[in-house]
């Protein structure tokens, strides 16, 4: 039987939140460039 040690669920919990963040972020900005082109 396969423990995972506590820390390694919190480190891989944490990294899913960063990669979401960055990828709503980076979202947005492609949003935003495309707005202000067409805007333009």
């Amino acid at each position: 039987m396969l423990i995972l040690p506590r820390r390694w669920v919190w480190v891989s919990m944490i990294e899913r939140k960063i990669w979401s963040s960055s990828a709503v972020s980076l979202s947005m900005v492609f949003v935003r460039i495309t707005c202000c082109h067409f805007a333009a």
